[in-house]
Order: C-alpha cells, then sequence, then structure tokens
C-alpha cells in the first residue's frame, strides 16, 4: 500500500460522522512472534498505540478504524488488553528513528490490561476467525470481531481492575 492511496483513505474515513456507542467496531489486532516482540509490547502498552509494522499486507480491518472504536490486543494466541481508538490508522512520521520497521498507527486513549505487571499475560482468544463480522485473511494481523464475541473479553479484563 503507497502513502497516497492511505492518506486519501484516512482523510476519507476520518471525516465519518461520530457513531452511536452500539455502532462500535471491535478489531482484534496482535503482534505475530519474532524476535524483539515483547519490547515492542511493552512499547505499545506504555505508549497508547498500536504500531503497524512495514511488513503489513492487508489493511482492510485496519482501514476501518474509528474513534470510539475498540482495539483488543493479542499477544501469543492471548487477549491482554483492550483500549478505545482514539485515531483512526495514521502514517507515522518518516523521520522517527525509535520506530524503524514501523509505518502506521493507531491511537488509543489508554490501554487496560489484563495483567497491569507482566504485560504477556491474558486471556485465551480461540475462536476469532468464526466471530469476525465479514470475510477477513486467516493471516491478517487484525480482524474484525462481533461485539458478541469481544465482550466477554472486555468484562474479564474490566473484573481484574482495582477498584
Amino acid at each position: 500500500m503507497d502513502k497516497n492511496t492511505f492518506t486519501a483513505q484516512t482523510k476519507h474515513s476520518s471525516s465519518t460522522p461520530s457513531r452511536l456507542p452500539q455502532s462500535r467496531k471491535y478489531i482484534v489486532c496482535g503482534y505475530h512472534d519474532y524476535l524483539g516482540v515483547s519490547q515492542v509490547l511493552s512499547s505499545t502498552l506504555n505508549s497508547n498505540n498500536y504500531l503497524i509494522g512495514n511488513k503489513v499486507k492487508d489493511f482492510t480491518a485496519f482501514n476501518r478504524v474509528v474513534v470510539g472504536d475498540i482495539l483488543l490486543l493479542s499477544y501469543g494466541r492471548k487477549i491482554v488488553a483492550y483500549g478505545e481508538a482514539s485515531s483512526g490508522l495514521t502514517a507515522l512520521s518518516s523521520s522517527d528513528s525509535n520506530r524503524p520497521y514501523y509505518e502506521y498507527e493507531i491511537k488509543v486513549k489508554r490501554w487496560i490490561r489484563f495483567d497491569g505487571q507482566n504485560s504477556s499475560l491474558g486471556i485465551r482468544n480461540g475462536g476469532i476467525m468464526k466471530n469476525c463480522t465479514f470475510p477477513q485473511n486467516i493471516r491478517a494481523i487484525a480482524k474484525e470481531v462481533t461485539s458478541h464475541f469481544a465482550q466477554p473479553f472486555i468484562d474479564k479484563i474490566d473484573m481484574r481492575q482495582p477498584q
């Protein structure tokens, strides 16, 4: 995907009027297992964003994210956190040398973690492909899922939060 095409799509999607909460989309997004992914996960959780790498090919679910949608962060086949999107998909500055392998991000208001101490702990996330809202590539790192599938993960994470 070239950045000119991306910019046009982003401008179009960001002009979408605000939606009512029941029309939120739920996107499970994760990082594939590779050397250094634990540092990326930690950085993501501390920076209130989700970074999208330069090798990602399928942007279908990412392009659909708008402010107010819910991202469920997956790592090691577990949901480890969720957050409300505070932006759609945006291109990173080419001068950002701290993140050389990442070209895009989606910002979140804050990540609500399953475990505040260990970012790799979470809830098993089986059944994603059966609960997608539209046909999606099995290899895609982001998949839009039904609220019925997403809500139990959110509830379980919320139950673990300090009162």
